[in-house]
């Protein structure tokens, strides 16, 4: 038998909390120690995401208890492989899941996706010390250093242009987060916009700054040429370790 984890959360000593019934025939269970709740389900195999609705069962789990309490929420197909590890999970590591706790207090992720295109990064200038004659044409050593010229400083160009777009939409948003993580990724679109990148911005929001944090939004889409996306509130995925070890 292996143990699928969701989230861990301290114990709310005034109040019940209300637990999901069975997801995919598996039993949600809780179990405490030293204050802090586990939340796991019994399951024969390890689990991939070979199926979406898995994946949804998941995540909808880890929603109920976000729904109820601040939570730590574990990245789907996280598993031990014993009972006494859920056990050790929360006994070797209780102060740390305290101090993630804390700091997540009162807070939800929101995401923004921006897509920005026609980016058009300018051609680097020639190196002519490279040596640019008929028979250096030939030489693929100069040919392929050129050309890593070329593609590095294109890179470094476009590596500016989204840390300047990411500033930008950061500020627009201060004073009203906590933490803050970005990401970018090249987008597979048409040729005639072949600079497309898609900004992937996550924020920690204190839940009383939230109305102002979806307004605020709203007046930058009206402001803003990129496509913007908002999501959220969800639980704080982006602002926990990728994955917990096994407690042994």
């Amino acid at each position: 038998m292996k143990y699928l984890i969701y989230c861990i959360f301290e114990n709310p000593r005034d109040r019940n909390i209300s637990v999901l019934p069975p997801t995919d025939g598996h039993p949600v269970n809780v179990i405490e120690m030293q204050g802090l709740c586990a939340v796991y389900s019994e399951i024969s195999s390890i689990v991939e995401a070979r199926e979406i609705s898995e994946m949804i069962n998941y995540h909808r789990v880890i929603e109920s208890f976000f729904n109820q309490v601040t939570v730590v929420p574990f990245r789907f197909g996280t598993v031990l492989d014993e009972h006494g590890d859920v056990d050790r999970l929360l006994s070797n590591r209780a102060e740390h899941y305290r101090e993630i706790l804390k700091d997540l207090e009162g807070c939800v992720e929101m995401g923004i996706r921006a897509i920005m295109d026609g980016w058009e990064i300018p051609p680097v200038e020639r190196d002519d010390s490279l040596g640019t004659s008929s028979s250096d044409a030939a030489n693929p050593g100069k040919l392929y250093l050129s050309s890593r010229k070329n593609h590095y400083s294109a890179e470094s160009l476009l590596s500016e242009n989204n840390q300047r777009a990411t500033e930008r939409f950061r500020d627009a948003f201060a004073g009203m987060f906590r933490r803050f993580r970005s990401e970018f990724s090249r987008l597979e679109v048409q040729q005639d916009s072949s600079n497309a990148i898609l900004l992937s911005l996550y924020f920690l929001v204190p839940k009383d700054t939230l109305s102002r944090f979806r307004q605020t939004f709203a007046e930058l889409v009206s402001a803003e040429t990129a496509r913007l996306m908002l999501s959220g509130p969800w639980p704080p995925y982006n602002f926990v370790l990728p994955g917990e070890p096994a407690a042994k």
